[in-house]
């Protein structure tokens, strides 16, 4: 159970596939305005998250679902464009959009469905589209790992845009998925009871982070 502080503590859990840019923007919009609120971050599974916001654990859960039942609130934050994640010596860097059909020729790198649900649902779904079968040279349980193994030529693989652009010093390359964008959404979940100051604080900066310009520090700024 939580322990009395001299200072609120905000208990954020999230889902894998949740952090990134804007999830970091928020946080630091969160830093600036309230530094006496001090954060916990942890990275939860979506059962866990679902568990601790009932009981109290967790005061805010981050996940790319919402179906927890009348007992927690979800809304709807930002949304990712999902896209290719590529070796520098991959044949594919010719293209500027990837096709499917093109990217299930490789072996993939693929998300665990054990400890990432929902993300390795949502890739599965949008590889399903591709009509042909492929082979899963691994699965994961992290984008640095995911990223490590791509770069070490071990397959390709699939993650939110924003997140393999902001690792091309990985030794990855992030390329669009022909046709029409995917897109996976993060979700903002907290307990349906009546909040306290501080989460109450946090929820209304949380969803309005994504219709904000960068974050300013004095003369410095945070782009996404």
């Amino acid at each position: 159970m939580p322990q009395p502080s001299d200072h609120p503590i905000l208990r954020i859990a999230a889902c894998p596939g949740t952090l990134g840019p804007s999830f970091s923007r928020m946080l630091g919009r969160h830093r600036v305005e309230e530094p006496e609120t001090r954060v916990k971050l942890v990275e939860a599974s979506f059962v866990d998250q679902a568990e601790g916001l009932k009981d109290g654990r967790y005061s805010v859960g981050f996940s790319l679902e919402r179906g927890l039942g009348v007992a927690v609130t979800s809304v709807p934050l930002w949304k990712e464009e999902i896209a290719a994640a590529l070796p520098e010596q991959s044949p594919l860097l010719h293209l500027e959009e990837v096709p499917l059909r093109e990217l299930v020729r490789y072996p993939l790198v693929m998300w665990s469905p054990e400890a990432c649900r929902s993300l390795a649902h949502q890739i599965g779904v949008v590889l399903t589209t591709a009509g042909h079968p492929y082979k899963v040279a691994e699965e994961v349980k992290s984008f640095d790992l995911l990223a490590t193994l791509i770069a070490a030529g071990c397959g390709v693989g699939l993650a939110s845009r924003s997140s393999i652009a902001a690792s091309r010093n990985a030794g990855i390359v992030m390329r669009p998925l022909a046709g029409a964008p995917r897109y996976m959404t993060t979700y903002l979940l907290y307990p349906a009871k009546s909040q306290g100051d501080v989460v109450s604080r946090f929820i209304e900066r949380a969803t309005a982070v994504d219709a904000e310009g960068p974050l300013s520090y004095g003369s410095h700024q945070i782009r996404s």
